[in-house]
């Protein structure tokens, strides 16, 4: 199984890569987004960067979604099912 991509009128949710780093460090190190999330502030992009590499896409358990705003291309939001 994979994560597929799919499309609303505004958004694109696809699966997350290391090129999404930059944008998930912005939110994972925020102490006021990370406080109602189920994982730690990100102290370093590292942190990010180990996180987003041990994303397994071809499991057969969860799909890891980031969500994209069509608009700027930004990296807005992450959600696993």
């Amino acid at each position: 199984m994979y994560t597929p991509i799919l499309e609303t009128e505004r958004l694109i949710l696809r699966p997350l890569t290391i090129d999404d780093a930059k944008d998930v460090y912005e939110w994972a190190s925020d102490e006021h987004v990370a406080r109602y999330m189920v994982y730690p502030r990100h102290e370093n992009i590292e942190t990010t960067l180990e996180w987003l590499k041990s994303i397994d896409h071809t499991n057969d358990i969860d799909y890891d979604f980031g969500f994209v705003e069509k608009t700027s291309g930004k990296l807005i939001g992450t959600m696993v099912l």
